[in-house]
């Protein structure tokens, strides 16, 4: 993560903070900093997940309007290294493209795409979708028929 990304942010939201006669969400939008973290190769290399070395399936699920971190780029390059070392059986990549990063069990509301301190991104309409389809491909998958 490349928190200097953040400051204008930052900035901005004190500065609306004083100034705003109504109140502002302070909620950062992480993806710009985590993107530029991508482009540091040994950085990444530092922090990659050996991912090759997990024996059984995987199922990646990402949210294609994610405004907290490059999710979809992070689980297809995963998936991509599985399949290059020959242990991607089972692997499941699945990307909701119009889901915030919040995917959380479909109880949950998603008509707010943020907390207080970040922000989820996506349409809180595809969100709900994400979240009730994500639920279903998750319990398919660890409990398969």
């Amino acid at each position: 993560m490349r928190g200097e990304k953040l400051m204008g942010q930052v900035v901005r939201h004190h500065l609306f903070g004083h100034f705003s006669r109504h109140p502002k969400s302070a909620a950062l939008q992480l993806l710009p900093a985590y993107a530029a973290g991508l482009e540091d190769a040994a950085a990444v290399d530092a922090a990659t997940i050996p991912v090759e070395r997990i024996a059984g399936p995987l199922l990646l699920i990402a949210g294609g309007d994610d405004a907290m971190w490059p999710s979809v780029t992070m689980a297809r390059a995963m998936a991509a290294r599985r399949r290059d070392a020959g242990v991607d059986a089972g692997d499941e990549v699945v990307v909701f493209d119009h889901a915030g990063h919040f995917l959380r069990p479909p109880v949950t509301a998603t008509t707010v795409p943020w907390n207080d301190s970040m922000v989820s991104g996506g349409e809180p309409a595809a969100t709900a979708v994400a979240q009730a389809e994500a639920w279903t491909r998750i319990l398919g998958f660890l409990w398969p028929r």
